[in-house]
C-alpha cells in the first residue's frame, strides 16, 4: 500500500483540469487509501 498522499492546495483547484475520469478516479484512490490505514490500526488494536 502507498504512504498517504493528501493533495496539495495547488493540486485541489485543478484536479478537474485533466477531466472528469481523473478527478472520478483519484477519489476512490484516497478513499482506498484511508480504508487501508483503518484495516491496519485495526490489526494493531486487535494485536
Amino acid at each position: 500500500m502507498e504512504a498517504l498522499r493528501l493533495p496539495g492546495r495547488k493540486e485541489i483547484p485543478t484536479a478537474h483540469v485533466p477531466g472528469e475520469d481523473t478527478v472520478v478516479a483519484w477519489i476512490p484512490a484516497l478513499a482506498g487509501n484511508w480504508v487501508g490505514i483503518v484495516q491496519q490500526q485495526q490489526q494493531t488494536i486487535l494485536q
